[in-house]
């Protein structure tokens, strides 16, 4: 095959389209996963992760808003290679879209029925959010839980099991953490960011958690400020065994970060400082993601340059 041969293949065959929808978002996920594995989780910085966890699904979604203008600017022909190009991947891509909106949504309406399960909360509970400043509710279970949920207005559920083994000292200290994450509106984020997640085929757990880890840390040095160290290290203690946050929350104890966690506001972690080759790893996964993101740009004008 000659070079004009496979750019005509690339860039005007009849999988022109479908290639990169099966391709390049698990290409783009591969390479952020590898480079959310030299990240550090004391030190990452959390918009750098977030740019990771959401580039793939970035790729996907214009990929997939290219092929269905493609479809839309190409209305005659009947041809297997037009119905191939023009029919059946903007199709592929708006059922992929759908898919995503569908499995989002599913998350939405968990968090419905989390809102309907809170009732007002108990007279400790109730002082502690008036003296963080917060809208709590309690949930009436005996597991651990303590988290903050909410797209537009975060609110923070402390399940009574909660309540009851932590001091007053010590839940004041686990709703400042909540306070941080509500303040800085993780909820929303983590929302857009497991849609995008949901866009990409495969891979992008490692940076997934690589944000909400670096989130956490940022959390747990706003709690530091507000209520020292010592109290929220045993906050952290009494709900380690907390179940996963539910659907579009984030909790004070979740996916496995309290080990890390209490070295680092104890303050007896060493200081993670990143290696030179990890810092050019993410800086050119960043910029190999943002090429894939724009890549139906140049494709659409290679296209029409081959046809015309």
């Amino acid at each position: 095959m000659t070079g004009f041969e496979l750019a005509e293949f690339l860039f005007n065959g009849a999988y022109s389209g479908l290639w990169p929808l099966i391709v390049l978002p698990g290409l783009a996920a591969l390479v952020c996963d590898r480079a959310a594995r030299r990240l550090p989780p004391t030190r990452a910085d959390w918009r750098v992760a977030a740019a990771l966890a959401g580039f793939p699904g970035l790729v996907m979604l214009t990929l997939c808003a290219m092929a269905i203008l493609r479809s839309a600017l190409h209305l005659h022909g009947g041809d297997l290679e037009h119905v191939i190009q023009f029919r059946v991947t903007p199709l592929i891509a708006a059922a992929w879209l759908g898919r995503a909106v569908l499995r989002s949504r599913k998350r939405g309406l968990g968090l419905r029925q989390l809102a309907a399960l809170g009732r007002t909360p108990g007279p400790r509970l109730a002082a502690a959010g008036r003296a963080v400043g917060l809208c709590v509710r309690e949930l009436p279970t005996d597991a651990c839980e303590c988290f903050v949920a909410g797209l537009h207005r975060p609110i923070v559920f402390v399940s009574a099991g909660a309540v009851a083994r932590m001091t007053d000292p010590e839940l004041r200290a686990a709703l400042h953490h909540e306070r941080a994450h509500a303040s800085g509106s993780d909820p929303l984020m983590f929302a857009i960011l497991g849609f995008l997640r949901h866009l990409a085929p495969g891979g992008g757990d490692r940076a997934m958690d690589a944000y909400l880890q670096a989130r956490e840390r940022f959390a747990d040095g706003e709690a530091i400020k507000a209520a020292g160290p010592l109290d929220l290290a045993s906050a952290l203690l009494a709900v380690a065994r907390a179940p996963a946050p539910r659907a579009n929350a984030i909790g004070i104890a979740g996916h496995g970060t309290a080990a890390w966690r209490l070295d680092a506001i104890l303050g007896t972690e060493a200081l993670a400082v990143i290696p030179k080759a990890a810092s050019r790893a993410v800086s050119a996964s960043l910029a190999f993601n943002a090429l894939l993101a724009v890549w139906p740009i140049p494709h659409i004008w290679a296209a029409f340059i081959f046809c015309y």
